[in-house]
C-alpha cells in the first residue's frame, strides 16, 4: 500500500494529520527559501508533505506533477543566500543538466500534445485560447475579440518555436564568438519566460506559470554553468553524489516517458494508473520505471 500510495496520511486521517501536514510542509518549505538550517532537508520534507496529498487528494494537474519534480530537483541546488539574487553558491553540472531537462520535457511534452495531429483549420487556436483557459483575464477577452486573426495566426508561429523548436537549444555547448548574454540556452530561457507571463496576462494557471519562469530564471543569469564543461567538479560531495544519481534516473526515465504523455504528468508521481493499460508492453516499461 506504501508503494501504490506513497503519503504520510497512512498514519492517521484526522482532521488535525489533514492539517498538521500541511501546515508542516508550509514551515519547511519558508525555511528552505530562506536559506535556513538544513534548507535542502526542508524542502525535501516539504516535497513529501505535497507528495501525501498527491494521490489521496487527486493533484493530478500538469502544475501540480511540476511543482513535486521541481520539488526534488531543487533539493540538490545549493541553499540560497539571504538578500542576493545571483551571487550564490556554484551549481553543480549535474544539477543544472536536471533543471534544463525538466525544462525540456515540459515544453516539449506540451509541444508536441498541442501540435501533434494539427491541420490548417486550427491556425487560430491562439485566439480561442484567450477565452478557453481558467479564468481569462479582461485582457484575454478583449484580444479575443479586437486583435486581427493574422495576429494570432503568427502567434501560434512563435508558440510552435517556443514550444517544439527552442527546447532543444537549452543543450547547445557554448558558443565561444558570441557574447554570454546571446547564448542559445539563454534565448530560449527568454521564450520560455514570455510565453509564460503572456499567458498570465491572459488567464490563470495558478502557480504553473510563475513556477515555469522560476526553473528557466536561472539560465539568465551571469555565469550560468555550461553543460558540457570539462572540469566537472568531484562526485566525493554529497550532493555530487546526489546529483549524479538523480541524473543517472531522470534521463532514461523521462525518455521513456515522453512517448507515452507530456513530458510532466500524473504518470510520474503516480504509478499505479498504469495498471490500467491495456497494452502489456507499456505496463511493462513503467513498472520496469516504477
Amino acid at each position: 500500500a506504501w508503494l501504490s500510495t506513497p503519503t504520510l496520511l497512512w498514519f492517521s486521517s484526522s482532521d488535525f494529520a489533514l492539517h498538521g501536514v500541511a501546515v508542516a510542509g508550509i514551515a519547511a518549505a519558508l525555511n528552505a527559501c530562506c536559506g535556513g538550517v538544513c534548507a535542502a532537508a526542508s524542502l525535501l520534507l516539504a516535497n513529501v508533505a505535497f507528495l501525501s496529498y498527491d494521490v489521496v487528494v487527486g493533484l493530478s494537474m500538469p502544475w501540480d506533477c511540476l511543482l513535486l519534480e521541481a520539488g526534488w530537483i531543487g533539493a540538490l541546488l545549493p541553499p540560497p543566500v539571504q538578500y542576493e539574487l545571483f551571487d550564490q553558491a556554484p551549481v553543480h553540472p549535474a544539477a543544472a543538466w536536471l533543471v534544463r531537462w525538466l525544462l525540456f520535457r515540459l515544453m516539449i511534452g506540451f509541444g508536441k500534445l498541442k501540435f501533434r495531429g494539427t491541420t490548417s483549420a486550427d491556425q487560430l487556436y491562439v485566439r480561442d485560447f484567450m477565452i478557453l483557459q481558467p479564468m481569462p483575464s479582461r485582457l484575454g477577452w478583449l484580444a479575443h475579440c479586437y486583435v486581427p486573426t493574422v495576429a494570432f495566426r503568427w502567434l501560434l508561429k512563435v508558440m510552435f518555436f517556443t514550444e517544439i523548436c527552442a527546447p532543444w537549444l537549452l543543450f547547445l555547448p557554448t558558443i565561444p564568438f558570441i557574447g554570454d548574454s546571446a547564448q542559445p540556452f539563454r534565448l530560449a530561457a527568454f521564450l520560455f519566460c514570455a510565453l509564460m507571463a503572456g499567458i498570465f496576462a491572459h488567464g490563470s494557471f495558478g502557480h504553473f506559470n510563475l513556477l515555469t519562469i522560476a526553473l528557466a530564471l536561472p539560465l539568465l543569469a551571469p555565469g550560468c554553468p555550461s553543460l558540457w564543461s570539462d572540469d566537472w567538479p568531484p562526485l566525493h560531495t554529497l550532493q555530487g553524489i546526489c546529483s549524479a544519481v538523480a541524473l543517472a534516473f531522470y534521463i532514461p526515465a523521462g525518455l521513456l516517458h515522453l512517448p507515452f504523455s507530456s513530458g510532466i504528468s500524473r504518470g510520474f508521481a503516480y504509478f499505479p494508473v498504469i495498471d490500467r493499460w491495456p497494452a502489456a508492453w507499456k505496463r511493462g516499461i513503467m513498472q520496469a520505471l516504477r
